[in-house]
C-alpha cells in the first residue's frame, strides 16, 4: 500500500440510480493527460453499463422444482412405509 499519493478523485452525483445518490472514481496515476469531459464520458459509460446489468431469474423456479420433488419423495416414502409395517 502507498501512502501519501497523490489520487484523483471524480465526483458524479444525481446519477439516476433508485439505490444510489453519488459514485465516486477513483483514477489511476497514468490518466494525467485526459480532458475533465474525456472523463466524464467514460465515467458515464462505466455508469451506464452498471444500470443494465440484471439479476439471474429462474432461482424461484429451481427452488419450488426441488421442494415440490423433496415433497414427492417423502410423500411416496410415508405411503411405503405404511403399507409394509
Amino acid at each position: 500500500m502507498i501512502y501519501g499519493d497523490e489520487r484523483r478523485i471524480v465526483l458524479i452525483k444525481d446519477i439516476n440510480s433508485p439505490y444510489f445518490d453519488e459514485a465516486y472514481f477513483v483514477m489511476k496515476g497514468e490518466c494525467e493527460s485526459l480532458t475533465k469531459s474525456d472523463v466524464l464520458i467514460e465515467a458515464e459509460k462505466i455508469l451506464g453499463k452498471a444500470h443494465t446489468v440484471k439479476r439471474k431469474k429462474g432461482n424461484v423456479g429451481k427452488i419450488l422444482y426441488f421442494f415440490a420433488c423433496g415433497l414427492f419423495l417423502g410423500a411416496t416414502l410415508a405411503f411405503l412405509t405404511t403399507i409394509f409395517i
